[in-house]
C-alpha cells in the first residue's frame, strides 16, 4: 500500500501479459480433448501461483516503512486486526 501506485501498475500489468498468454494458448485447445483442457488449466494456476510468489517474494524484501507516524499507527492496527503483523 505505501507504493501502490507504482506497484499495482508494475503487478497489473505483468498479470495481464500473463492472462493475454493463457488465452492465446487456449485457443489451441478449443478442439481439445478434456485431458488437454484440464492440464492446460492445472499449468495456468501453477504459473499464476508461481507469478503470485514472485510478486510476495520481491514485496516481502521491499524496504516498506512509514514515515508519517499516524499512518505507520492506522496500518499498524489493520495488520494486527488482519492478524497480519508489519514486517519491517
Amino acid at each position: 500500500m505505501a507504493d501502490f501506485h507504482t506497484l499495482g501498475r508494475e503487478i497489473r500489468a505483468e498479470f495481464e501479459r500473463l492472462e493475454d498468454g493463457f488465452f492465446a494458448e487456449g485457443r489451441s485447445l478449443l478442439a481439445g480433448s478434456a485431458r488437454e483442457k484440464n492440464e492446460f488449466m492445472g499449468e495456468c494456476w501453477r504459473r499464476a501461483a508461481e507469478a503470485t510468489d514472485h510478486w510476495i517474494s520481491l514485496l516481502e524484501r521491499r524496504n516498506s516503512g512509514y514515515r508519517h507516524q499516524g499512518y505507520a499507527a492506522m496500518w499498524d492496527r489493520f495488520d494486527h486486526a488482519a492478524v497480519m503483523p508489519f514486517i519491517n
